[in-house]
């Protein structure tokens, strides 16, 4: 934790680093967020974009996840379900 918290006491926020153990270990706050689509064997999937901030500021880290959520609306999309909900006829007949 306290070698985590000296790299981090220059730094405001890093944006990336989407493995969440090192968040876990240190208690470090962590924001994931929708950071739009990639099309993946044709179908669209969200794709994440990761905020961690220093120990005790949430405030100032979910302050520039709204910021970033409010510019760039991506938390407003959802995938298309048509294809997973879609009722195949043997599962109609049931």
């Amino acid at each position: 934790m306290q070698e985590m918290e000296e790299v981090m006491t220059p730094v405001d926020l890093y944006v990336g680093g989407g493995d969440l153990l090192l968040t876990n270990l240190t208690g470090h706050p962590t924001v994931v967020l929708p950071d739009g689509f990639r099309k993946v064997g044709g179908t669209e999937t969200p794709t994440p974009i990761t905020f961690t901030g220093r120990l005790y500021g949430e405030t100032d880290l979910l302050a520039v996840a709204h910021a970033y959520q409010q510019a760039t609306g991506h938390h407003l999309r959802r995938p298309p379900m048509d294809k997973l909900t879609a009722r195949s006829p043997a599962a109609s007949d049931t």
